[in-house]
């Protein structure tokens, strides 16, 4: 029996593990990159009364078992970055938007101060009880529109 360090063992069966090791590499390296694998990027656009919705909230609450993720609405436009984005699959979307009342109400969080009170803009079909649904795709682009009517 030879020693796979012997002098007599020919220089390709000494390769033989140099290249399994690479080929083991590589298949590492091509699963990584695969762009439909893990947490994708989300954007959309949110439309109010058929205006961009100027501030507000969205949030994706997964179907089934999963995380979900959200990100602030400016100037009708929102994104989550892949770091908090999501699987693929079906998620309930919910949207809100605070807007001022008018009216001054005491402050819970400092005694004596006075704060703008709020409530919410948008009507519960698109919050409390959404109507609205998106499906997160493994590959491409996952930009999502949500026209809400005001009534």
């Amino acid at each position: 029996m030879t020693h796979p360090h012997s002098p007599n063992l020919n220089a390709a069966a000494r390769l033989n593990p140099l290249r399994w090791t690479i080929a083991g590499v590589l298949l590492c390296a091509c699963v990584g990159c695969d762009d439909r694998a893990g947490p994708r990027p989300v954007t959309g656009e949110v439309t109010w009364g058929g205006s961009p919705l100027l501030d507000g909230y969205v949030t994706f609450r997964p179907a089934g078992a999963g995380r979900g993720s959200g990100s602030a609405i400016k100037d009708g436009r929102f994104s989550i970055a892949s770091a908090r984005g999501l699987d693929a699959g079906e998620y309930r979307v919910v949207i809100t938007s605070q807007a001022p009342t008018g009216r001054q109400i005491p402050n819970p969080e400092v005694p004596g101060e006075k704060i703008s009170e709020t409530k919410q803009a948008i009507p519960i079909k698109y919050n409390d009880r959404t109507e609205l649904t998106a499906q997160v795709e493994p590959g491409g682009q996952n930009h999502f529109i949500f026209a809400l009517d005001k009534q």
